[in-house]
């Protein structure tokens, strides 16, 4: 059994040729064997399957052949199969458990709230907890072919979980802000603005000089446990809000993942009040991609871009304008101006938002004699993690706006 060929021996017997193929199976349902199929000497029951090295093979006609090659690893454990890997964050047998396919077509839009009631879940949706993180909404399927609009609402974090493959050539994006706080203290007074919010990068100071630095980096590039950023601080005085963070998207598939099209997890942009400064920007999302094969096609974009801050609020009843949300790679989200003005740039205008892998952009100080508040810091970006089974993912041609980290998967019996 140590020993393997390629397939194709030739026996000659009394002038005529026979090609011994060693694929040959009696059941019309086996799969067929892999051209450059490997053989692996002799076996006894015709079906029975075996591991040799990472290849799993099958008996037929007495001859163990290759069927797959397996990409993590072939395990005998309960029977010889080509093993799976388990999802990080989750702790369920999610592959297994999973019940129809995920269809989107070209044009249509779906709205998939992960805020769904635990007595009466969708279909295939559970919830999985985390150790002092957010709660995930699993989505469990056969196969995921999204060439539409997937809209994700709702007050968790959300994992798609395929059994099979994920396309996605069309976009995902969470649309609505998740409210994490990373306790960041309100700015000192209604002359400065919030901080941005930080997660892969540093959120932006707000304006003012005494109003401090922008948040600190928030969970780990691993993104486990998966974490939605922060939310961007509170302006000083009326306090005018900080943004709500990008949420958090997770996308797992036992055999390939490709991206064509626009995966968007986007920090929110800080909001303003009159006599207050305003808010800082909400960090950047995490979007966590975990597949066999993971293959990122050019022209694909993964953005995580921070929030901008808010323009500051003026003492004449006025609030500045609120920050900017957004998606498009090429675009920061843009800061607020000041005092409901929407030209120009202004003395306590907010910061734009982190974009790439840079920081945000500090809020503008309130000059001396402008009856107005400094704006807020734009929030950082968010953290994108590929992990997959063979060598790095190419990423040729594919818009990232996030620290984005790789790691090779574990094989699962």
């Amino acid at each position: 059994m140590g020993w393997a060929i390629r397939v194709a021996l030739v026996v000659s017997m009394a002038g005529c040729s026979l090609l011994v193929d060693g694929g040959g199976s009696s059941d019309p349902d086996a799969a067929p064997a892999p051209p450059d199929a490997a053989v692996f000497g002799d076996c006894e029951v015709d079906g029975e399957l075996a591991c040799e090295g990472d290849a799993l093979a099958e008996c037929r006609s007495n001859v163990l052949v290759e069927i797959e090659s397996c990409a993590l690893a072939c395990s005998e454990a309960g029977g010889a199969h080509c093993s799976t890997f388990q999802p990080s964050n989750l702790t369920g047998d999610d592959f297994g458990e999973a019940s129809g396919a995920l269809v989107v077509p070209i044009g249509e839009i779906l709205t998939i709230d992960t805020g769904f009631d635990l007595l009466n879940p969708p279909p295939a949706a559970r919830v999985q907890g985390q150790d002092e993180a957010p709660t995930i909404a699993v989505f469990r399927y056969t196969d995921i072919q999204i060439d539409g609009r997937v809209e994700i609402t709702g007050a968790r974090l959300i994992a798609l979980v395929s059994s099979g493959d994920v396309s996605i050539s069309g976009t995902v994006e969470v649309i609505e802000g998740f409210d994490f706080d990373c306790a960041l203290p309100p700015a000192d007074g209604f002359r400065f603005g919030g901080a941005g919010g930080g997660h892969g990068s540093l959120g932006g100071t707000g304006g003012g000089v005494t109003s401090g630095g922008g948040s600190a980096l928030s969970g780990s590039e691993e993104l486990s446990p998966l974490v939605p950023g922060c939310n961007g601080g509170a302006g000083g005085g009326a306090a005018g809000p900080g943004g709500l963070a990008g949420g958090g998207l997770q996308v797992a598939a036992a055999g390939t993942l490709t991206i064509s099209g626009n995966l968007c997890g986007s920090g929110f942009g800080g909001g303003s009040v009159a006599n207050s400064g305003g808010g800082g920007g909400g960090a950047g999302g995490a979007i966590l991609l975990e597949a066999v094969s993971i293959v990122l096609e050019a022209g694909a974009a993964i953005v995580t871009h921070g929030g901008g801050g808010a323009g500051g609020g003026s003492i004449d009843g006025s609030g500045g304008m609120p920050g900017e949300h957004g998606c498009n790679p090429a675009n920061a989200p843009k800061g607020g101006n000041p005092d409901g003005s929407d030209v120009g740039v202004f003395p306590g205008r907010g910061g734009n938002g982190g974009t790439g892998t840079k920081t945000g952009d500090p809020g503008a100080n309130a000059p001396d004699g402008n009856p107005g508040g400094g704006g807020g810091g734009g929030g950082g970006v968010g953290r994108i993690r590929l992990n997959s089974a063979g060598d790095s993912v190419a990423t040729d041609g594919v818009s990232l706006s996030g620290v984005m980290t790789q790691g090779t998967l574990a094989p699962r019996d």
